[in-house]
């Protein structure tokens, strides 16, 4: 990429659109063979029928293993539906402090922590919200889906480009595939900090139980917002993970009937590998992308960094740079003032 001098006036939008088609067109494979090889034969060993996708936010898809295919989505269609809870609270449609007063009438079995409770207790909707993405609890779906409806949500995912569909009292858990899944969980990832409701789901995601995963993924230094889903020989989970390149690790597994007994359905120890593996991916992904910041190409961003800089700007760009594009520190496309800056502040950090 091409990385315009402090005192150039700026590119044109055309130029701009050639330079972002070349750099995102020229660099589709940027995952090392090795990684990718070691999931391809983990997955294609497992006794079970199996999907697994990682994608980074920003699009790029690591690895995609059967992520088209339509499986029972269980618990997991509750993060969609999350997300058009969150839509409507948002405009307006109905508050957060609204009650509801739960009666033994509405468990249908099933997960969570209400059904524990007394008839009479009273719960508001950020209560459902909370409990329906934390626990999975299938009594605040099923009340839910009984004040929003179905109908909108079924717009949306219209919208969004998918035949799943919601009804009452059937398909109350519609097949879905793990791309639908990417698509969920990155909607309510960049929606995170848009408002209260938002805040209360993305929350309860940060803080949800019974993740498999969630311990590999997170590794005690990264955030992981998880949804999971399950129901006979069905389990699936979807992963946002944070750090340098966020990204979603969808899995799903479907056994054949039989392969578990009632009290160890879920393949564990497949789903913790499977997520280990990812991870691995996504560091080998990561050591290919250029470290911004990193003038003098050592690997480091640091003093030395700064000071290549300060003389490149002081005497107008004549002198030449080991890696130009990774001087463009706030991704403008111009090397100037402000990406001194940025250096700046990230030592000091």
């Amino acid at each position: 990429m091409k990385i315009k001098r402090r005192f150039n006036s700026g590119v044109s939008f055309i130029s701009a659109l050639i330079l972002f088609v070349l750099y995102f067109f020229s660099v589709p494979d940027r995952v090392s063979a090795d990684a990718v090889s070691d999931m391809d034969e983990f997955v294609r060993n497992y006794e079970n029928f199996c999907e697994v996708h990682i994608r980074t936010m920003d699009g790029e898809e690591l690895y995609s293993h059967n992520a088209d295919t339509p499986l029972f989505s269980a618990s997991l269609i509750k993060l969609p539906y999350a997300v058009f809870v969150c839509k409507e609270l948002a405009a307006g449609k109905r508050s957060l402090d609204d009650t509801f007063v739960y009666t033994s009438d509405w468990w249908h079995k099933g997960t969570g922590i209400i059904r524990h409770g007394e008839d009479g207790t009273e719960y508001t909707i950020r209560d459902l919200l909370d409990y329906m993405l934390r626990y999975s609890d299938n009594v605040a779906y099923d009340v839910l889906v009984y004040y929003f409806g179905t109908e909108g949500f079924n717009s949306m995912m219209k919208e969004w480009g998918y035949d799943v569909r919601l009804g009452t009292p059937s398909p109350r858990w519609p097949d879905i595939t793990a791309l639908y899944m990417y698509d969920s969980m990155k909607q309510m990832a960049l929606h995170a900090h848009d408002g209260e409701a938002w805040k209360t789901a993305w929350d309860a995601l940060c803080g949800s139980t019974d993740i498999v995963s969630r311990s590999v993924l997170s590794d005690g230094k990264n955030d992981v917002a998880a949804k999971y889903g399950q129901f006979q020989y069905v389990y699936h989970e979807c992963s946002y993970v944070s750090g340098d390149v966020p990204y979603i690790f969808t899995v799903f597994t479907k056994a054949s009937h039989g392969t578990y007994t009632d009290e160890d359905f879920i393949d564990a120890d497949f789903v913790s590998k499977a997520a280990g593996l990812a991870e691995n991916i996504v560091k080998e992904y990561k050591a290919t992308l250029p470290v911004y910041g990193d003038i003098n190409a050592d690997g480091n961003v640091s003093s030395e960094d700064l000071v290549l800089l300060g003389k490149y700007l002081l005497i107008n760009g004549n002198i030449s740079l080991p890696n130009a594009e990774t001087a463009d520190v706030n991704h403008d496309g111009i090397i100037n003032v402000f990406d001194y800056l940025r250096i700046v502040r990230k030592l000091m950090k």
